[in-house]
């Protein structure tokens, strides 16, 4: 069975202009159901981790274009696997889209795995490109804790310059000078605030990302 997905989505635009939204929905739910099933005839012994494997993507990417696009692929590259070797190749995608759409959107995490189904047709080439996040999600968290230990050197150096000021005798002199490293303390706390809160998202999205292949 061949699949028309451009039949489908005129069909799905012409009802939604008639206000049909849900209707439509369900009817690309279905086709792209009676699809699978077709498809997974010639892959029985993978079938129920095949159809777990589709349904955990659309959970992640709240999508059908992951399965329209690349089910077919995943098909062929699945024919010369082991099942455990598959099970580890799909839960390797698996990651890999939970940590695209968090750093990139769903928008470009589909695309993203596109091109790595494309060129992973083994678990070794595959699990290159999972280090590869793990690496770059690795690397945001090591950034913001950097920049938020710099700007917290700077706060204790100003905090030293600020008890200089307030202890000089001529502090009723300086006034403005005191209030401006007051201002500067103040907006440098925010600073590491920030940057502390990007490491701790970027560490979950790590945490989230590894748990999947556990």
């Amino acid at each position: 069975m061949e699949f028309r997905f451009n039949d489908l989505e005129k069909a799905s635009q012409s009802m939604q202009v008639l206000g049909y939204k849900n209707i439509a929905s369900q009817a690309v739910e279905e086709v792209i159901n009676k699809n699978r099933k077709e498809k997974l005839k010639e892959n029985l012994a993978s079938k129920e981790i095949l159809e777990a494997h589709l349904q955990n993507m659309k959970t992640i990417l709240d999508s059908y274009e992951y399965e329209i696009m690349n089910m077919q692929k995943i098909l062929s590259h699945s024919k010369k696997m082991k099942i455990w070797d598959l099970q580890h190749y799909l839960s390797v995608l698996e990651a890999l889209a939970y940590g695209y759409k968090k750093l990139y959107g769903a928008e470009i995490a589909v695309p993203l795995l596109t091109g790595v189904i494309a060129k992973s047709t083994d678990l070794y080439t595959l699990n290159k490109y999972y280090d590869m996040l793990i690496g770059e999600i690795a690397k945001k968290v090591n950034l913001a804790e950097s920049k938020a230990k710099i700007e917290e050197r700077k706060i204790e150096e100003l905090t030293l310059k600020l008890r200089y000021e307030e202890s000089s005798i001529f502090k009723i002199f300086k006034k403005d000078r005191i209030n401006m490293i007051k201002l500067s303390i103040i907006s440098k706390k925010k600073k590491v605030e920030r940057y502390k809160a990007k490491a701790e998202k970027y560490k979950s999205i790590l945490s989230s990302t590894r748990s999947i292949l556990r």
